[in-house]
């Protein structure tokens, strides 16, 4: 099983989709404000060829064997790549799924097939006036497997809903059609090496070239290799540590560990020359600094993974890890400005996963997260989801993981809702709501 692809199959999720409003699209236009919802199928391509017409979602790259054993066996030649697999997807045009409109207490309104006049089999285009569907009605997208016996479904309350949706189909390869070739297509990189600026010490240090996809590490300051898009990219040199090594530097589980860094530079691809990389040094500026960071304090919610990110003229770059629960130091360059400088991270509060991305207020004196997490409500957790009656819903039940609490902090809740029979029949269902400690149980009708 190809995890990549199944795991983006277990629920339609929107591939792309554009913000609409339910007005009539101004200057005057008398249309019919409707939901324009197509669907695609996932599949993967395995292939020699370097770029594709199709969008890419996803990609695996395959390196031909080498001979360890062999005398001539270079650990540090560049790897042949063999083949890739390419994610791609194809419009699907005749379908099984149904799409249901349902009111804001679960009752089902109105069921589409590919067979009613609304769903255009040429174009495979559903169109759905937006009145059909209730305030704080839920669009549901399911297909009930006879074989299987069970369900897949998704569905989306009103308030989340755009103008134009794509959603994958729940299984692979269903698409009829040539693959889509708008969306997610992957930069045109390439392969190229630098020589950094060491700052007199080479032994000391590490030198990076990171990129808004990939950060390229080496021990050496000597063509430091990397493989670049177009987008702005930037040189660095970090603190070594005693568990860097020339093969594991470039491991994830290296990159993520807290270090210092020394020096940087900004600058793009067209700008790689056979010169040594001049870098800034963390002190050229007298307002550079090494400034502290503090953590959460103890008993207020933890931090892990957290990372400083820089955004000048492009996309978001690595910049320095920092120390998950312990105080620590980070350098701060003035010529990056303060408020380019992003911090992201994840971790646990309230027994509610934390993940988040904002622009600390204070990165040019220190950045004080002792308390911060105490100013986030979170909703009171129940120990376990329940089902529990409710005078809310068209069944009578209702779907509760906490008590009410905190719920105007926040913009979106998914509820995974699973019921097995005796049977061995199965409903698995994800809920993208505005958050509410009720949730009411949604009624399918099988068609």
């Amino acid at each position: 099983m190809d995890k990549r692809l199944y795991l983006s199959l277990l629920l339609p999720l929107a591939l792309a989709g554009c913000g609409g409003s339910d007005g009539d699209g101004g200057g005057g236009s008398k249309s019919t404000p409707k939901y324009n919802i197509d669907f695609a199928s996932f599949y993967v391509q395995k292939t020699e060829k370097s770029s594709i017409r199709c969008a890419i979602y996803d990609e695996e790259i395959y390196y031909k064997e080498v001979d360890t054993s062999d005398p001539n066996y270079d650990p540090d030649a560049e790897r042949e790549v063999d083949y890739r697999e390419w994610v791609h997807a194809k419009k699907v045009k005749g379908t099984n799924l149904k799409v249901a409109i349902h009111s804001a207490d679960g009752e089902p309104l109105n069921t589409y097939t590919d067979s009613d006049d609304e769903w255009s089999r040429s174009s495979g285009t559903l169109k759905i006036k937006k009145s059909k569907v209730p305030s704080n009605g839920y669009l549901t997208i399911y297909e009930f497997d006879n074989q299987g016996g069970y369900v897949n479904s998704v569905s989306y309350q009103k308030p989340l809903l755009s103008t134009n949706m794509r959603f994958s189909d729940f299984k692979p390869n269903r698409g009829q059609d040539s693959c889509i070739t708008s969306g997610s297509n992957g930069p045109t990189l390439k392969d190229r090496d630098q020589t950094l600026e060491d700052g007199g010490d080479s032994s000391g240090q590490v030198f990076g070239i990171n990129t808004r996809y990939q950060n390229f590490w080496a021990t050496s300051p000597i063509n430091v290799e990397a493989e670049l898009d177009s987008e702005q990219i930037m040189a660095t040199r970090y603190e070594r540590l005693a568990s860097d090594t020339k093969e594991n530097v470039n491991e994830t589980i290296q990159q993520d560990k807290y270090r210092q860094i020394n020096a940087y530079k900004l600058f793009k691809r067209g700008s790689i020359s056979n010169k040594p990389l001049e870098m800034n040094e963390i002190g050229d500026n007298s307002r550079d600094g090494y400034n502290f960071w503090y953590p959460p304090l103890a008993g207020t919610g933890s931090l892990e993974n957290t990372k400083l990110y820089v955004k000048k003229g492009g996309e978001p770059l690595f910049w320095q890890v920092l120390p998950n629960n312990s105080d620590g130091i980070y350098g701060y360059a003035h010529d990056i400005g303060s408020r380019n400088y992003y911090l992201n991270g994840q971790g646990t509060l309230n027994s509610w996963g934390l993940t988040f991305t904002e622009q600390p207020e204070d990165v040019d004196t220190g950045i004080d997260y002792a308390n911060a997490l105490l100013d986030i409500d979170t909703p009171n957790r129940l120990a376990a989801t329940q089902v529990v009656s409710c005078s809310t819903s068209e069944t009578g039940a209702c779907l509760q993981g906490y008590i009410s609490g905190g719920e105007q902090d926040w913009d979106t809740q998914r509820s995974f809702i699973q019921f097995k029979d005796d049977a061995g029949r199965e409903i698995r269902h994800v809920i993208y709501s505005k958050p509410q400690s009720m949730l009411p149980l949604i009624v399918f009708y099988w068609l």
